[in-house]
């Protein structure tokens, strides 16, 4: 069974109670019911379901090091990583589209950054969660990447609704592959937590 860190229930408390989430999501909710609080759920949190064992898995990958999460939308993901865990993360995103809430309500500081426009930082571990489908925007920045870098990756995988091709052709070309987990996931919907080493 996935747990959810005491954050995310507070975050919650105004819409659904503990035991709501603890039973729901992908484990018995119908298509109706799952879209709807997924409507919910994307526009005032995040596209992924963040659980304890997802957010502690990330603190151990990153090891240490600080979190460069591009495409960090309203920066929830962040905002748990430092609150529970202390993991230090630098969240950015043109918060566009979908997050432009994000200009005028956010979880931690989103900063301006276009990810096709820039360099990794020196010693960080890059995470990238729900690349927008369709868009190259990240390769560049992947190819980029320093060798042995490493990548936190949250999306459909290739062939879902994240990204393009191509940026799955760079992860399986110029990244070793290290290991991924599932994710609590909404009904119809396959999101997973993915981690690789630039090679």
């Amino acid at each position: 069974a996935r747990s959810f860190p005491i954050a995310f229930y507070r975050s919650l408390g105004l819409y659904l109670d503990r035991e709501y989430w603890s039973q729901g999501m992908s484990l018995g909710l119908d298509f109706m019911q799952s879209h709807a609080i997924r409507e919910l759920f994307t526009e005032t949190l995040s596209f992924s379901i963040p659980t304890t064992e997802a957010l502690k898995e990330i603190t151990i990958f990153a090891d240490g090091d600080v979190i460069e999460e591009h495409f960090a939308g309203t920066g929830y993901w962040a905002y748990l990583l430092e609150k529970e865990f202390n993991q230090k993360v630098l969240a950015y995103d043109l918060n566009q589209d979908h997050y432009a809430v994000s200009k005028t309500k956010s979880f931690v500081p989103i900063k301006t950054r276009d990810v096709a426009k820039v360099k990794p930082k020196a010693n960080s571990t890059v995470m990238m969660s729900w690349i927008p489908y369709q868009s190259a925007q990240a390769d560049s920045f992947l190819r980029k990447m320093n060798k042995g870098q490493k990548l936190i990756h949250i999306s459909e995988g290739d062939g879902g609704c994240c990204a393009t091709d191509s940026t799955f052709e760079i992860l399986d070309k110029e990244f070793e592959y290290v290991k991924s987990s599932d994710l609590v996931v909404f009904h119809g919907l396959h999101d997973r937590l993915e981690f690789y080493r630039k090679l």
